[in-house]
């Protein structure tokens, strides 16, 4: 996910998370992780996320990536 630029700091990405964590919670789900950007990092650690492993060039996209899991109580 990525929020456009232009629209950033304004909350939309953490609403964006929370609402997706709470979908997985509702399905039974304890654990849910993402590919983050380098430059990303630091967002979802202040979301809650744990970052796990290190970075790596995503084959796809080029970007330098790591992961992040989020543990869902």
């Amino acid at each position: 996910m990525a929020v456009d630029t232009a629209h950033q700091h304004r909350g939309h990405g953490r609403r964006l998370l929370t609402a997706v964590a709470a979908l997985a919670r509702a399905s039974g789900e304890l654990v849910m992780w993402a590919d983050a950007r380098e430059s990303a990092v630091g967002f979802y650690v202040a979301c809650g996320a744990r970052v796990s492993g290190e970075p790596y060039v995503d084959d796809g996209s080029g970007l330098i990536v790591r992961h992040v899991v989020f543990t869902i109580s």
